[in-house]
């Protein structure tokens, strides 16, 4: 967490606001695509809000799948099993935390995505035997 974030983190009316929450959200999950996409181990610090890192694990599933359609547009199957591997490893760690509420929502969104990554998996390897 940078110095700034420390900063207004601090301040419990802008902790709690909803607005600062989503970004700060947005910004673990991109950090989280970019250390998968770099290929460096996705590492949580224990300043993150455990709402906020959830959320942004279950999106990075979303993200995967983004990318696996990149991926998979140019036959690159090694790349796609790989992403729907760490989507598995992704749904499974949230599903061990038997989450409710939003959090639940959220997770379900990953399971969804996890869902389409299967599918684009399939789809490549039909498109390899026909």
């Amino acid at each position: 967490m940078s110095l700034w974030q420390k900063q207004l983190s601090a301040v419990p009316v802008i902790a709690q606001d909803g607005a600062w929450r989503a970004s700060r959200e947005e910004f673990l999950e991109a950090r989280l695509l970019a250390a998968y996409l770099q290929g460096t181990s996705i590492v949580f610090l224990n300043q993150e809000d455990p709402e906020i890192a959830i959320g942004a694990l279950s999106d990075l599933v979303g993200e995967l799948v983004r990318q696996a359609v990149m991926e998979a547009v140019k036959g690159n199957k090694a790349a796609v099993e790989k992403m729907l591997s760490v989507g598995q490893q992704v749904v499974a760690t949230l599903l061990e935390m038997d989450l409710t509420g939003g959090l639940r929502s959220k997770v379900d969104q990953a399971k969804s995505h996890l869902r389409r990554l299967e599918d684009i998996r399939y789809d490549l390897a039909m498109r390899s035997v026909l």
